[in-house]
Protein backbone atom coordinates (compact mmCIF):
# COMPACT_ATOMS: atom_id res chain seq x y z
CA UNK A 1 0.00 0.00 0.00
CA UNK A 2 2.95 2.57 0.86
CA UNK A 3 4.75 1.58 -2.34
CA UNK A 4 1.35 3.04 -4.45
CA UNK A 5 1.24 6.06 -2.54
CA UNK A 6 4.74 6.83 -3.06
CA UNK A 7 4.27 6.23 -6.94
CA UNK A 8 1.11 8.20 -6.60
CA UNK A 9 2.36 11.41 -4.96
CA UNK A 10 5.63 11.33 -6.91
CA UNK A 11 8.14 9.86 -4.70
CA UNK A 12 8.49 7.04 -6.55
CA UNK A 13 8.60 5.81 -10.47
CA UNK A 14 5.74 4.17 -11.38
CA UNK A 15 5.85 0.15 -11.05
CA UNK A 16 4.94 -1.81 -14.21
CA UNK A 17 1.94 -2.89 -12.71
CA UNK A 18 0.64 0.57 -12.64
CA UNK A 19 1.53 1.44 -15.84
CA UNK A 20 -0.15 -1.60 -17.31
CA UNK A 21 -3.26 -0.36 -15.34
CA UNK A 22 -2.97 3.16 -16.91
CA UNK A 23 -2.27 1.32 -20.63
CA UNK A 24 -5.62 -0.23 -19.97
CA UNK A 25 -7.75 2.70 -18.98
CA UNK A 26 -6.12 4.65 -21.67
CA UNK A 27 -7.15 1.87 -24.27
CA UNK A 28 -10.96 2.07 -22.69
CA UNK A 29 -10.89 5.76 -23.27
CA UNK A 30 -9.33 5.90 -27.05
CA UNK A 31 -12.00 2.48 -28.01
CA UNK A 32 -15.41 4.77 -29.06
CA UNK A 33 -17.71 0.96 -28.70
CA UNK A 34 -17.13 1.06 -32.58
CA UNK A 35 -15.54 -2.07 -34.66
CA UNK A 36 -12.72 0.56 -35.36
CA UNK A 37 -9.85 1.47 -32.59
CA UNK A 38 -7.48 4.31 -33.41
CA UNK A 39 -4.78 3.08 -30.61
CA UNK A 40 -3.90 -0.06 -29.56
CA UNK A 41 -1.85 -0.52 -26.25
CA UNK A 42 0.76 -3.54 -25.56
CA UNK A 43 1.13 -3.67 -21.57
CA UNK A 44 4.66 -3.84 -19.99
CA UNK A 45 5.14 -7.44 -20.30
CA UNK A 46 5.70 -7.41 -24.10
CA UNK A 47 8.66 -5.51 -23.61
CA UNK A 48 10.38 -7.11 -21.32
CA UNK A 49 9.53 -10.69 -22.26
CA UNK A 50 11.34 -9.71 -26.06
CA UNK A 51 14.30 -7.79 -24.49
CA UNK A 52 14.91 -10.81 -21.94
CA UNK A 53 14.71 -12.97 -24.50
CA UNK A 54 11.85 -15.13 -22.98
CA UNK A 55 8.98 -17.17 -25.27
CA UNK A 56 6.46 -14.04 -25.32
CA UNK A 57 4.94 -16.04 -27.96
CA UNK A 58 3.27 -19.03 -25.58
CA UNK A 59 2.48 -16.35 -22.97
CA UNK A 60 -0.72 -16.09 -22.21
CA UNK A 61 -0.54 -12.66 -21.31
CA UNK A 62 0.77 -11.61 -24.75
CA UNK A 63 -1.85 -13.33 -26.38
CA UNK A 64 -4.92 -11.64 -24.63
CA UNK A 65 -2.88 -8.11 -25.47
CA UNK A 66 -3.37 -9.30 -29.35
CA UNK A 67 -6.14 -11.42 -29.55
CA UNK A 68 -8.14 -11.78 -25.79
CA UNK A 69 -11.77 -12.02 -25.66
CA UNK A 70 -11.99 -8.33 -23.82
CA UNK A 71 -10.76 -6.73 -27.10
CA UNK A 72 -14.17 -5.29 -28.82
CA UNK A 73 -11.96 -3.97 -32.16
CA UNK A 74 -10.28 -5.63 -35.35
CA UNK A 75 -6.71 -4.90 -33.98
CA UNK A 76 -5.34 -5.02 -37.38
CA UNK A 77 -7.46 -1.86 -38.43
CA UNK A 78 -5.50 0.06 -35.82
CA UNK A 79 -3.32 2.60 -37.01
CA UNK A 80 -1.10 3.21 -33.80
CA UNK A 81 0.09 0.06 -31.40
CA UNK A 82 1.88 1.81 -28.56
CA UNK A 83 3.83 0.31 -25.50
CA UNK A 84 6.34 1.42 -22.87
CA UNK A 85 9.63 -0.30 -21.98
CA UNK A 86 11.99 0.08 -19.25
CA UNK A 87 15.49 1.45 -20.74
CA UNK A 88 18.70 2.36 -18.80
CA UNK A 89 16.09 2.85 -15.84
CA UNK A 90 13.71 5.24 -16.64
CA UNK A 91 10.25 3.93 -18.99
CA UNK A 92 10.32 5.38 -22.73
CA UNK A 93 7.43 5.01 -25.14
CA UNK A 94 7.34 3.37 -28.75
CA UNK A 95 4.49 3.79 -30.64
CA UNK A 96 4.23 1.67 -34.77
CA UNK A 97 2.06 3.91 -36.97
CA UNK A 98 0.74 1.59 -39.23
CA UNK A 99 -0.56 4.28 -41.90
CA UNK A 100 2.59 5.92 -42.35
CA UNK A 101 4.97 3.51 -41.61
CA UNK A 102 7.34 4.99 -38.63
CA UNK A 103 8.47 4.21 -35.99
CA UNK A 104 8.62 6.81 -32.49
CA UNK A 105 10.28 6.71 -29.87
CA UNK A 106 9.32 8.93 -27.01
CA UNK A 107 12.34 9.75 -24.06
CA UNK A 108 11.65 12.49 -21.83
CA UNK A 109 15.41 12.35 -20.60
CA UNK A 110 16.40 14.37 -23.98
CA UNK A 111 20.05 12.75 -23.63
CA UNK A 112 21.05 12.66 -27.50
CA UNK A 113 23.32 9.94 -26.43
CA UNK A 114 20.99 7.50 -25.67
CA UNK A 115 19.73 6.66 -28.84
CA UNK A 116 22.15 3.94 -29.66
CA UNK A 117 20.58 2.16 -27.22
CA UNK A 118 17.10 2.90 -28.03
CA UNK A 119 18.19 1.39 -32.02
CA UNK A 120 18.73 -2.17 -30.42
CA UNK A 121 15.78 -2.07 -28.05
CA UNK A 122 13.82 -0.99 -31.47
CA UNK A 123 15.22 -3.61 -33.51
CA UNK A 124 14.29 -6.19 -30.74
CA UNK A 125 10.62 -4.77 -30.22
CA UNK A 126 10.21 -4.72 -33.92
CA UNK A 127 10.90 -8.81 -34.22
CA UNK A 128 8.68 -9.55 -31.51
CA UNK A 129 5.79 -6.97 -32.83
CA UNK A 130 6.29 -8.51 -36.25
CA UNK A 131 6.10 -12.36 -35.00
CA UNK A 132 3.08 -11.61 -33.04
CA UNK A 133 1.39 -10.26 -35.69
CA UNK A 134 2.38 -13.45 -37.79
CA UNK A 135 1.15 -15.81 -35.03
CA UNK A 136 -1.45 -14.47 -34.10
CA UNK A 137 -3.42 -13.06 -37.44
CA UNK A 138 -3.97 -14.32 -40.54
CA UNK A 139 -3.41 -12.24 -44.09
CA UNK A 140 -1.88 -8.77 -41.76
CA UNK A 141 1.57 -8.99 -42.59
CA UNK A 142 3.75 -5.73 -41.42
CA UNK A 143 7.29 -4.81 -43.03
CA UNK A 144 8.79 -3.01 -40.84
CA UNK A 145 12.62 -2.77 -42.70
CA UNK A 146 12.13 -0.04 -44.56
CA UNK A 147 10.06 2.15 -41.61
CA UNK A 148 11.13 5.94 -40.75
CA UNK A 149 12.24 5.74 -36.84
CA UNK A 150 11.91 9.40 -35.04
CA UNK A 151 13.01 10.38 -31.95
CA UNK A 152 11.39 12.87 -29.89
CA UNK A 153 11.56 14.00 -25.99
CA UNK A 154 9.98 16.08 -23.96
CA UNK A 155 11.62 19.58 -24.70
CA UNK A 156 8.46 21.33 -22.92
CA UNK A 157 9.37 19.79 -19.14
CA UNK A 158 12.69 22.31 -19.23
CA UNK A 159 16.19 21.50 -18.05
CA UNK A 160 16.52 17.32 -18.00
CA UNK A 161 18.31 18.00 -14.75
CA UNK A 162 15.67 19.15 -12.93
CA UNK A 163 13.89 16.50 -13.86
CA UNK A 164 14.06 12.91 -12.33
CA UNK A 165 12.82 9.33 -13.28
CA UNK A 166 9.29 9.73 -12.30
CA UNK A 167 8.71 12.87 -14.37
CA UNK A 168 9.67 10.47 -16.90
CA UNK A 169 7.30 8.03 -16.49
CA UNK A 170 4.93 10.48 -16.71
CA UNK A 171 5.81 12.05 -19.32
CA UNK A 172 5.93 8.79 -21.09
CA UNK A 173 2.42 7.88 -20.07
CA UNK A 174 1.44 11.51 -21.07
CA UNK A 175 3.15 10.38 -24.74
CA UNK A 176 1.15 6.86 -24.50
CA UNK A 177 -1.78 8.75 -23.75
CA UNK A 178 -2.42 11.34 -26.44
CA UNK A 179 0.37 10.58 -29.62
CA UNK A 180 -1.93 10.67 -32.32
CA UNK A 181 1.08 9.51 -34.95
CA UNK A 182 2.62 12.97 -35.41
CA UNK A 183 2.39 14.79 -32.14
CA UNK A 184 0.59 15.26 -28.80
CA UNK A 185 -2.10 16.35 -27.81
CA UNK A 186 -4.52 17.17 -25.09
CA UNK A 187 -5.17 14.51 -22.83
CA UNK A 188 -8.23 12.15 -23.30
CA UNK A 189 -9.92 12.99 -20.39
CA UNK A 190 -9.61 17.10 -20.80
CA UNK A 191 -9.82 19.57 -23.31
CA UNK A 192 -6.71 21.31 -22.28
CA UNK A 193 -3.14 20.52 -23.79
CA UNK A 194 -2.00 20.28 -20.18
CA UNK A 195 0.78 17.84 -18.80
CA UNK A 196 -0.85 15.89 -16.64
CA UNK A 197 0.08 15.34 -12.74
CA UNK A 198 0.12 12.32 -10.21
CA UNK A 199 -3.09 13.25 -9.66
CA UNK A 200 -4.80 12.84 -12.63
CA UNK A 201 -3.39 9.67 -13.34
CA UNK A 202 -4.74 8.58 -10.15
CA UNK A 203 -7.80 9.37 -11.37
CA UNK A 204 -7.77 8.02 -14.56
CA UNK A 205 -6.67 4.17 -12.51
CA UNK A 206 -9.65 4.61 -9.89
CA UNK A 207 -11.66 5.14 -13.39
CA UNK A 208 -10.47 1.49 -14.71
CA UNK A 209 -13.87 -0.31 -15.84
CA UNK A 210 -14.77 -3.82 -15.21
CA UNK A 211 -12.56 -3.48 -11.94
CA UNK A 212 -15.12 -5.37 -9.54
CA UNK A 213 -12.63 -5.26 -6.43
CA UNK A 214 -12.98 -2.64 -3.74
CA UNK A 215 -10.23 -0.27 -2.60
CA UNK A 216 -8.78 -1.15 0.54
CA UNK A 217 -9.97 1.05 3.67
CA UNK A 218 -6.34 1.70 3.91
CA UNK A 219 -5.83 3.13 0.36
CA UNK A 220 -9.17 5.04 1.51
CA UNK A 221 -7.22 6.62 4.11
CA UNK A 222 -4.02 7.53 2.06
CA UNK A 223 -6.06 9.32 -0.50
CA UNK A 224 -7.90 11.19 2.03
CA UNK A 225 -4.40 12.28 3.42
Amino acid sequence: MAQIKTQFTGKHSYEPDTCDALLRRFQQMSYNGVAISWRHYLETDFAMRALAGEDYLSSRSIQNQWIGKQIMYDVSKCMLIITMAMVDNKWVSFAWDLKRRQLTIHDASNKLDKWESHKIVATILNSALRKCIAAYFDGWNVDLGRWATVYTSASSRGDDKENSCRDFATDALYFCQTFDGVKQGGRLTSPKDDFPTQADLLFDVLHLKNNTGTLPPQFVQDLDE
